[in-house]
Order: structure tokens, then sequence, then C-alpha cells
């Protein structure tokens, strides 16, 4: 058994401690970071920890809402920056348009803010970012082309499955399976 800490206490500074270590390991939205400092917050007065006297749990809300609006303020929490990074990383991936709007709402980025880093990461237009990004999901699951020849045939309605799946259309993903992969072959 481990010894105990002691009486934990719940101020400012243990509140901005928890919020720098949080982002110190993670680039995270506001909506994010509020959480973890809601459920920090949370656990503290929950397993009576030492607080300021007359602070209740609405206080504390308030408090990491406003050292989240400092650390928008400062540029230590950017939601446009995560969602540019993050959607450039599913695009490269083989994330459909859809997908990674869906992926940057859940991870609370509101509509607007991840439309307009989308925007700015399919820098060649849309049409063919979603081509160039079915391409590499191809690519990365081995469909199409990146079959052996024998097996093409029979996987083909697979393949477009997987693909309609991952949030592409049909014609993007008939196209991407015929061809991507097929100037590789003509090397």
């Amino acid at each position: 058994m481990s010894p105990s800490k002691g009486p934990q206490t719940l101020d400012i500074s243990a509140l901005e401690q928890k919020a720098l270590s949080y982002l110190e390991r993670f680039d995270a939205t506001a909506v994010q970071l509020r959480r973890v400092l809601r459920r920090f917050v949370a656990s503290r007065l929950g397993a009576g920890a030492e607080s300021a006297p007359g602070l209740s749990r609405a206080d504390w809300d308030t408090r990491v809402d406003v050292l989240i609006e400092r650390y928008r303020g400062s540029g230590l929490i950017d939601d446009r920056r995560y969602a540019e990074a993050l959607g450039r990383g599913l695009r490269a991936r083989g994330a459909s348009r859809a997908a990674v709007l869906q992926r940057l709402r859940g991870r609370g980025v509101d509509g607007e803010t991840a439309a307009l880093a989308l925007q700015s990461v399919d820098v060649d237009g849309g049409a063919s970012a979603e081509f160039t990004s079915a391409c590499a999901l191809v690519r990365r699951r081995r469909l199409g082309n990146y079959r052996p020849s024998e097996e093409r045939r029979d996987k083909w309605q697979r393949d477009l499955a997987v693909i309609a799946r991952a949030g592409f259309d049909f014609d993007t993903a008939r196209r991407a399976l015929t061809q991507a992969g097929s100037e590789d072959e003509e090397t």
C-alpha cells in the first residue's frame, strides 16, 4: 500500500498546473481542455480536497472558463491550428471530407472553424483533394491496383464498399480504385 499524500488543495495554481501539464503532453481544443479541467475539479471536490472557502462547483467552472479564455488569448489554445493539424493528418491517411469534419466536431471544434481549417488543408480544391485522399486510402489499405492482379476482379465490390464506408462518393471511389497504383506499375 502506498502512503497517503495527505489532503490535496484545490486552488487556482493547482488548476493552472493541471492545464499546463495536460497541454504539455497533448494539443487540445478549448472544449477538450474544459472537459479535463472540470473532471479535475470534480475529482478534487469529490475527494474532500480543501478548497477556498465559499467557492462552489459553479465558481470553479467559471474559473476554468476564465483560464481557457486566457490561454486562447495567448495562443496556447488555438482550435483552428488544432483542426488544421488533425485535418492534414487525417487527409494524408485517406479520410474523406465528411469523416474529417465529423472527427473535428467530436473533438469540440465548431463547424465553421472545422470547415475553414479543412479548406486551408485542401488547397488544391475539393474534388481533387477528395480523390487524393481516396487514393491514399486505397494505397494504405492495399485495395484496387495494390492487390495482386488475380484478386482484383473478385474483390472489386468489397474494395468499393470499404471506400464508400470511409465517406467517399461512388465516382471518387471508382476512380481511386482504378487509377491509384497504376502509375506505380508503369515504372
